[in-house]
């Protein structure tokens, strides 16, 4: 299945939460703990970041410290309402591509 790329500024101000999307942007800030990430990602769309919240089990750790802030990437994911404050929505991620790294 081929999953279309939304724009960000699209996806914020969606109601219909529960779909698979695709983003492509790039990292704003990374954050996490053993288990999980905050990826805050932009795609120029808006000015606003979407929260990309990736479960760190099962995820190739090389793969993950080469995200950081100006990494380029694609996220697909399942987008649910933030439990989060300051948005409305976030990104369950469920593969993330890099496409390149700063």
């Amino acid at each position: 299945m081929d999953i279309r790329r939304s724009f960000i500024k699209d996806l914020l101000k969606s109601t219909e939460i529960n779909k698979t999307v695709n983003v492509k942007g790039w990292v704003r800030t990374k954050r996490d703990n053993k288990q999980i990430a905050f990826i805050a990602i932009n795609d120029g769309s808006t000015i606003n970041n979407i929260q990309v919240v990736l479960n760190l089990e099962g995820f190739d750790e090389n793969k993950f410290k080469l995200i950081t802030t100006g990494s380029s990437l694609s996220v697909t994911g399942t987008l649910v309402q933030s439990m989060g404050k300051g948005q409305t929505v976030e990104i369950q991620a469920t593969d993330i591509e890099l496409y390149g790294t700063a």
